[in-house]
């Protein structure tokens, strides 16, 4: 093998190796400057949790936020200002860096020992993901059971861990899909791999590639190619149409989310029960 054909090889290589770098750093650099919301995920301002409490409930938050690019708070107070539970929740996400993305996608669980009700609020893609019903299901089945024991700590993990797994399951986006980022990722790593393998055949099987006038014998055989003339001629054409009835459905169907907006104009999924 010539050195010119050598030099010409690694070039191709290394042409390969500086493509999958760029590749694989694009999804990285932007999985690096994805946002996962506030930093602070559990606001407890009526003391109702201890510091192991919160920290296990900041875990289980951020993972999820930063997990499927959806926030998610808790929030208690012991003083809602005059305002109702539903407006005091609404309000404390919009004006305190609550998240994710351009539409601030997410959901809080306020514990409101002021009015004495617990109300989840919606905002972005979560009000999409978190119809009517499922809220409804959400606090009747997981939350409801712990207040109406005065089991604040149980309410806010069971909050926690059903929202989380409806996210990742429920939602229909499965555990990669639910984060754009990471899937990009993935499917570009698996591209690159099935694309080195091809290179690395082509590479390898470059020098087997037999004489071009072998490959010719081989379809044509040693007698050469005959050409035989043969006409086709076109008499009439008959075209027949049949009507196709239009679908009468309307579309829709299953449960929605009904929304208001808080103070600042944003809108808002949610609902709530008394305790």
């Amino acid at each position: 093998m010539s050195k010119h054909t050598n030099g010409t090889r690694k070039k191709g290589w290394a042409a390969l190796a500086l493509a999958a770098l760029l590749l694989c750093a694009a999804p990285l650099c932007a999985l690096a400057g994805t946002a996962t919301g506030s930093l602070t995920k559990v606001f407890d301002q009526a003391g109702l949790f201890t510091q192991q409490e919160r920290d296990t409930l900041t875990k289980k938050a951020t993972e999820t936020a930063t997990t499927y690019h959806m926030d998610i708070a808790v929030v208690t107070t012991d003083d809602a200002g005059g305002k109702s539970a539903m407006s005091y929740a609404d309000d404390f996400y919009d004006y305190n860096g609550i998240g994710c993305g351009e539409k601030n996608d997410g959901l809080l669980l306020l514990i409101d020992m002021d009015n004495r009700k617990v109300w989840i609020t919606t905002t972005g893609k979560a009000i999409e993901l978190f119809t009517d019903d499922h809220i409804d299901t959400l606090l009747d089945d997981e939350v409801m059971p712990h207040m109406e024991k005065g089991d604040y700590y149980g309410a806010a993990q069971a909050f926690l861990d059903r929202a989380s797994r409806y996210i990742k399951y429920d939602g229909g986006e499965g555990p990669f899909l639910g984060h754009p980022v990471l899937y990009t990722a993935i499917a570009l790593g698996g591209s690159l791999l099935v694309g080195g393998i091809v290179a690395g055949c082509l590479a390898g099987s470059h020098n087997k590639l037999p004489n071009p006038a072998q490959l010719a014998r081989a379809y044509t055989g040693t007698n050469g190619v005959r050409l035989s003339r043969k006409e086709d001629n076109f008499v009439t054409t008959h075209t027949s149409r049949t009507a196709i009835p239009k679908s009468s459905s309307s579309g829709g169907g299953g449960g929605g989310s009904s929304t208001h907006s808080g103070s600042s104009g944003v809108s808002h999924g949610g609902g709530g029960r008394s305790f």
